[in-house]
């Protein structure tokens, strides 16, 4: 099939989700077929220019996508439901996510978004759930920053990205400032449990995410809800899982694969 694109973005963002998934097909260590296939190509390509281009017909012309919201919504559904690829078609779908919100919504550039976006690529195919519901879904996440200010939002962001670098104790100063200054939050709370997790204050972390899964009630969507109790769990259950389990739930939570 010829590669006819809308314009150069779409034509990019092609070219950067294959990148992606070959990249994790060549990825040694990841559980993959190892196998790089575009099996779906049409629906790849039908994907990139929809997010670009019009509707036709209307008039005036009506983009497909009216604003970011819609724009990852459709390539959430689109990407993880069409298997455009012989594998890692979540996987993909996930880190083409992640890249295009880093710059447009920075403070859903961290641990706690992404593993929601992962549990809900599961769901979505488990549960068959349609456009509509990706939409909701999606626009329900990015409406939960305005639960706080943008200068709480801006120092969560900031604690995670001290964490991510192994600078805890400027992080803990970072959260209590934060504290006394805005009130608790559901959001602050998550941060710095995943703060405590690395600095290996495991009690802590546990202590921070059950007072963030009380305060979440009634203003958390499921998949939020079970993303806490998911990391409560695996700190809970730290002395009767495996090592190598365990270890590899701390490199993703530091966000460092390698240590």
């Amino acid at each position: 099939m010829e590669e006819i694109f809308f314009n150069e973005d779409a034509e990019l963002l092609y070219k950067r989700i294959v990148e992606i998934n070959k990249e994790l097909m060549n990825d040694s260590s990841s559980k993959s077929l190892k196998k790089f296939a575009i099996l779906n190509k049409g629906t790849l390509l039908d994907l990139c220019n929809c997010v670009y281009s019009t509707i036709p017909f209307s008039n005036p012309p009506k983009p497909y996508c009216s604003d970011f919201a819609e724009m990852t919504a459709m390539i959430i559904y689109k990407l993880n439901k069409g298997h455009c690829f012989a594998d890692g078609n979540k996987r993909t779908t996930l880190l083409i996510i992640m890249e295009l919100i880093k710059d447009a919504y920075p403070v859903f550039y961290n641990d706690f978004f992404k593993g929601g976006l992962s549990i809900f690529l599961k769901d979505m195919i488990k549960r068959n759930l349609n456009e509509d519901d990706v939409i909701n879904w999606v626009r329900y996440q990015y409406d939960l920053k305005y639960e706080i200010s943008d200068v709480e939002a801006q120092i969560i962001y900031l604690i995670m990205q001290y964490k991510r670098h192994g600078f805890y104790d400027l992080a803990e100063e970072r959260y209590k400032e934060c504290l006394a200054v805005y009130g608790p939050s559901v959001a602050l709370y998550k941060s710095m449990a995943k703060v405590y997790t690395c600095k290996g204050e495991y009690d802590k972390a546990i202590n921070l995410y059950e007072q963030a899964i009380e305060g979440s009630k009634g203003k958390i969507d499921e998949f939020e809800l079970l993303n806490l109790k998911f990391h409560r769990k695996k700190l809970l259950s730290r002395n009767t899982i495996s090592k190598e389990e365990f270890s590899l739930y701390l490199k993703s939570v530091s966000g460092n694969r390698n240590g």
